[in-house]
């Protein structure tokens, strides 16, 4: 042990700027922070800010991770890099009790470059599903000079906010493809997202986040609930509902989505229903995610009340 924290201080102060082994040792990242790393003697990395975006654990989300003896590992591996960043292994090799071995930090565009780590150094791995990335339906969509923006619905049924450079050939060229025909009407638009877990610290996690593509999906109103009250802001609506069974419930809908034309179709079967003239109904597509359903907002119906 004692000869395994010398190596680990020879490596660090080797590396290291004094101040950056007390962030380090913190296990903080703070990612809006530009920080300097060197992968050999004369060569200097930084963590940028991207356009990677980062979000709250989903209700009943915990991030899986196994502890791994450093040695043991293989090319491709994911593990949680010492700032906290999700990393992969893009080589390894072990040699005697010592690993030498070169990671990407792909959510900061970085690279780091470790030698003389113990065989026996713990580390938490976990695993992503590169072939299969979370698909969540988007509702508004804006750009400026550099980025295009997008709020989506997440598995939480709120709305959350997700950015991409428009310099990112492959995801923007799979954004326009889709859109060029997309029918807001019958179709929703789903941004591919790939995840992985950020360490806060010791005990906290989020989730760093990557658009990697687009596709569109047949909207079906499979269900109505009735509309209660709403409450919006200037640029989102929460309404409140009955369910099936009688419970309120609380669904989303931003301002911008279908170009304003959802919300102001809904907007005029609810002044139809606060003037008398029936009992408004909120219409929904109910969209099967990993774990439940999706209850997305397609519109709205003031039916008369039946004597």
């Amino acid at each position: 042990m004692r000869y395994f924290q010398f190596q680990m201080q020879r490596f660090l102060s080797r590396r290291f700027r004094p101040s950056e082994v007390n962030r380090l040792n913190q296990h903080i990242f703070l990612r809006y922070n530009v920080r300097q790393f060197s992968s050999t003697k004369d060569e200097q990395m930084e963590f940028k800010e991207t356009c990677a975006t980062y979000r709250q654990l989903w209700p009943g989300e915990e991030p899986s991770f196994t502890i791994e003896d450093l040695g043991l590992l293989k090319k491709n591996t994911w593990i949680i890099h010492d700032s906290g960043q999700p990393c992969i292994i893009r080589s390894i090799m072990p040699m005697k009790s010592e690993v030498t071995m070169r990671v990407a930090l792909p959510f900061v565009e970085a690279y780091q470059t470790y030698s003389g780590l113990h065989t026996e150094k713990k580390v938490q791995v976990f695993e992503v599903n590169e072939d299969k990335f979370p698909r969540y339906p988007v509702i508004s969509r804006s750009e400026d000079d550099k980025l295009h923006y997008f709020k989506y619905i997440g598995e939480d049924d709120k709305i959350h906010d997700l950015k991409c450079f428009k310099n990112r050939g492959t995801p923007m060229g799979r954004y326009h493809k889709v859109i060029k025909d997309l029918d807001l009407e019958t179709e929703m638009l789903l941004v591919h997202v790939q995840e992985a877990p950020l360490k806060l610290n010791e005990n906290e996690y989020e989730i760093a986040q990557f658009v990697q593509g687009f596709s569109k999906e047949i909207v079906s109103k499979d269900v109505q609930f009735e509309y209660i009250y709403h409450d919006e802001d200037e640029e989102s609506v929460m309404i409140n509902c009955f369910d099936e069974e009688g419970d309120q419930i609380e669904l989303s809908i931003s301002k911008a989505q279908n170009k304003g034309v959802l919300w102001k179709t809904i907007q005029d079967q609810i002044e139809k229903y606060e003037a008398g003239e029936g009992t408004c109904f909120i219409t929904c597509w109910n969209r099967i995610k990993e774990v439940g359903t999706s209850r997305i907002i397609c519109g709205a119906i003031c039916k008369p009340d039946l004597d």
